[in-house]
């Protein structure tokens, strides 16, 4: 397994090439030697972004794919494909949409904002092309997936979980390992990490906290560093990841979660930028017209949106810091803390719907519209 690293991901006159079938080896011996076998070769894809919350009832595109235009264009026309079956993303969203007063995600804003990106998609690409490449990325590296010799625990005996990797650009995987996660800021250099300055004058409680966060960004900028000199590809990927073309590429796999109006705002920033994205001819001009206009209407509209979906998403923060839970909880507790937290979650809902609902029909509303509220017990 060390020797498998990339998946059919080659350039030449055709251009740059994902999940090629056939002539690019699938495997490596440990010398790095090519293995060649006639039984195995790249089909449809088993990512679970093309099969959860309804889409494996879907009839579309699972590939393989010839190009990276050809798998970013599957991927927006798989969520253009929820907006028309009407699907809904069932867990804790994003923020709280639907509400009185609130952002109303709808089919036609959703299928609007993948409309006009599909008009640029090959365009916007991420500019390091390295990042394209078509890798195996196991994307759930917490403790429990690895096993380590417990005489030796530097050495992992064994990684399991791998039934949902799936061949697919680069960028689109890379990430820091799950083990690694940690509550704070990520260190902005990979510099020494120190403790805070009025260190000595905080609380036993609040010392013990600081020096578990420098530990945390210390092995973050080690693990960064490491990344830097042993995979420069993949430190390159997550380093471009707050870019445009970055994110206008990932974001449309996640209109099913209601992110349209972040779309939206990135394809009118693609149109600010448009001249730097393609070029400039000798005349001038874009090299390429750009295929995006918004009008006056459209943009206020686009903005009163965005402001809406911030709101919904400060909401969420805001009830999540007060009834306890964490972002994208799916409600699964364990039995000794059911009735607990069953509780904790019921009084955190009544404080909501105190601060929010204004009349009995707004209450009403926010009932409906809760993704947390047992709508059995609701009426």
């Amino acid at each position: 397994m060390s020797g498998i690293c990339e998946y059919g991901s080659r350039r030449g006159s055709e251009g740059h090439m994902l999940a090629f079938i056939g002539a690019t080896p699938l495997y490596v011996d440990g010398k790095g030697n090519a293995v060649h076998s006639d039984e195995f070769e790249i089909g449809p894809t088993n990512h679970r972004s093309f099969f959860d919350f309804g889409k494996g009832a879907l009839d579309i595109d699972r590939g393989p794919w010839s190009t990276i235009e050809d798998y970013v264009s599957a991927i927006a026309n798989r969520e253009i494909a929820c907006a028309k079956n009407g699907l809904k993303y069932p867990r804790m969203p994003e923020g709280l949409f639907y509400g009185p007063r609130q952002y109303q995600p709808s089919a036609r804003t959703k299928l609007f904002a993948l409309t006009n990106y599909l008009k640029v998609a090959p365009y916007v690409l991420p500019e390091q092309q390295v990042t394209h490449s078509s890798v195996l990325w196991h994307e759930d590296l917490h403790t429990q997936n690895l096993f380590v010799d417990p005489e030796k625990p530097t050495r992992i005996l064994g990684i399991i979980d791998w039934q949902s990797v799936s061949a697919s650009p680069l960028f689109m995987q890379v990430a820091r390992p799950a083990f690694l996660d940690f509550n704070g800021p990520i260190p902005e250099k990979l510099g020494k990490i120190s403790l805070p300055q009025n260190f000595e004058r905080l609380s036993p409680n609040n010392k013990r906290e600081a020096k578990a966060l420098q530990q945390a960004q210390t092995l973050h900028n080690l693990y960064m560093a490491r990344c830097y000199q042993q995979n420069p590809e993949a430190f390159l990927a997550m380093q471009q990841k707050d870019s445009l073309r970055h994110q206008v590429t990932v974001v449309p796999g996640t209109i099913l979660m209601d992110y349209e109006p972040y779309l939206d705002h990135l394809l009118r920033d693609v149109e600010k930028e448009w001249s730097n994205i393609v070029g400039l001819g000798p005349d001038g001009d874009p090299l390429i017209r750009c295929p995006l206009h918004f009008s006056t209407d459209e943009i206020e509209q686009q903005e009163e949106n965005e402001k809406l979906w911030a709101q919904g998403v400060e909401l969420m923060n805001n009830f999540i810091c007060d009834a306890g839970g964490f972002k994208h909880w799916d409600g699964r507790v364990g039995n000794e803390d059911y009735k607990t937290l069953k509780a904790q979650l019921a009084s955190g809902i009544e404080r909501f719907l105190d601060r929010e609902a204004r009349n009995a029909e707004e209450r009403a509303a926010w009932l409906k519209a809760l993704p947390f509220v047992d709508q059995e017990e609701a009426h």
